[in-house]
């Protein structure tokens, strides 16, 4: 058993799904404790806006960005939104246009969704989305390589990724 393997094995990832179910129930029963003002905000101030639309423009996005700077303005007693996320292709447009701090610009990246493309141009994607001001970049694990347990270069890829950005 090779260490990618040995580490899933390892995992505390559960599969029965009456397990999950029952530990779900048990989160919803007791969701009554976390209904609180505080909370909520805490939640809405951990939200990655995202727009991954096949309609999205420059014009969009900017305006989509802009609704961001409105809602700091509109109400500062609430922290804002944690990331606006877009195509890699619109971080510099996010960047152009966000006028407030603390919201970060996220990417999807690397070949989204389905992450089928070459390897350098996944690479490619990731760097001009960072040199665009993406300061997070989500990426999608290629699917097909897991299953083919072909965990050695899975890992190789994603850590390739991660090194680029």
């Amino acid at each position: 058993m090779d260490r990618y393997q040995k580490t899933l094995a390892e995992s505390s990832v559960i599969e029965d799904d009456a397990v999950v179910a029952a530990e779900v129930k048990k989160i919803v029963e007791e969701s009554g404790k976390y209904a609180t003002p505080e909370v909520y905000q805490f939640l809405f101030s951990s939200i990655d806006l995202t727009t991954l639309s096949t309609e999205d423009s420059v014009r969009s996005v900017s305006k989509f960005t802009q609704r961001v700077n409105d809602f700091d303005n509109d109400y500062p007693q609430f922290k804002n939104v944690a990331a606006i996320c877009v195509y890699s292709n619109f971080a510099e447009v996010v960047k152009a246009n966000l006028d407030v701090e603390g919201v970060d610009i996220a990417v999807v990246a690397g070949g989204f969704p389905s992450s089928q493309t070459f390897d350098a141009v996944k690479v490619a994607d990731v760097a001009m989305a960072v040199e665009g001001g993406a300061n997070e970049v989500d990426i999608v694990m290629n699917v097909g390589r897991f299953l083919d347990e072909n965990y050695e270069d899975l890992c190789d890829e994603i850590i390739e990724l991660k090194h680029t950005a």
